[in-house]
């Protein structure tokens, strides 16, 4: 069974051999989690509609969109405090 090693710790021992692009690095992290932000309201819209039987309607999506967003900016910042602190 292969260790599982950090993503900071991978970063800085690759950048030992070659210079890391910490803004492209910043901008991937980024885009990783709006689409994971985005999959996650997708779901809970996709669970509502199972529950009730019809479609959220454009209020309820909003909701989600900021509900999400309000939780999810907690994981990403912890993801890119990992990713810049050595």
């Amino acid at each position: 069974m292969q260790d599982t090693v950090p993503a900071g710790a991978q970063i800085a021992a690759r950048s030992v051999h070659e210079p890391v692009d910490v803004s492209r690095l910043v901008v991937l992290v980024l885009l990783t989690q709006v689409v994971y932000w985005l999959a996650h309201v997708y779901a809970e819209m996709v669970g509502r509609r199972v529950e009730t039987g019809r479609r959220p309607g454009w209020p309820a999506v909003q909701h989600l969109l900021l509900h999400v967003a309000a939780s999810a900016g907690i994981g990403a910042g912890l993801v890119l405090l990992e990713v810049l602190v050595p």
